[in-house]
């Protein structure tokens, strides 16, 4: 059973519309993507990481049940954590229980077939950040983005199409310099 309807996520949209973001967080284009019919498909990692940390609390609210709502605040919190330029052993491992409760929940409140290697992956992030450091010292969210700029890139299909995309990549970087000269 879905619990955001497609009214509920209208309602959604509304309440968030009327967030005042800090700047460099885009509501707008999280909120366009929820309400288009297509749910949360296309939303691009940093935008789920707005979306989970900043208006999730406020938006969800008054739509979940409230074993719903706590169950999701356990991943929130874990996220908020785990996504901050520092982060102590003790935050760490907060975190890190945040996320296997989170996970426990999604089978009593869901069922196991819900579960999806993400989920399993996720248990192993704390490793990780004991390895490497804080995610947000090594995340990619920059390079997806332009992951996706080179994936709209035509090609004429001749030639090496790593040449024709760096060509059309360039020349969409520097059209502004361009425009101006």
């Amino acid at each position: 059973t879905c619990l955001l309807t497609s009214r509920l996520l209208l309602d959604m949209k509304k309440v968030a519309d009327n967030i005042k973001m800090p700047y460099g967080y885009d509501a707008g284009s999280i909120t366009r993507k929820i309400t288009s019919g297509q749910g949360f498909a296309y939303m691009k990692a940093d935008e789920w990481r707005v979306w989970c940390i900043a208006l999730s609390p406020i938006v969800l609210k008054n739509v979940l049940p409230s074993v719903n709502l706590n169950h999701w605040m356990k991943f929130v919190k874990a996220l908020r954590i785990m996504s901050s330029p520092t982060i102590g052993i003790s935050e760490l491992q907060d975190a890190h229980c945040f996320l296997r409760d989170f996970n426990s929940g999604l089978v009593w409140l869901y069922g196991a077939d819900i579960l999806v290697p993400n989920h399993h992956m996720s248990m192993h992030i704390k490793d990780n950040i004991l390895d490497y450091g804080p995610v947000y010292s090594y995340w990619v969210f920059n390079f997806e983005r332009y992951n996706y700029e080179l994936k709209n890139v035509r090609t004429n299909g001749h030639g090496f199409i790593e040449v024709t995309m760096i060509k059309q990549f360039v020349r969409s970087v520097h059209m502004q310099n361009h425009l101006h000269n």
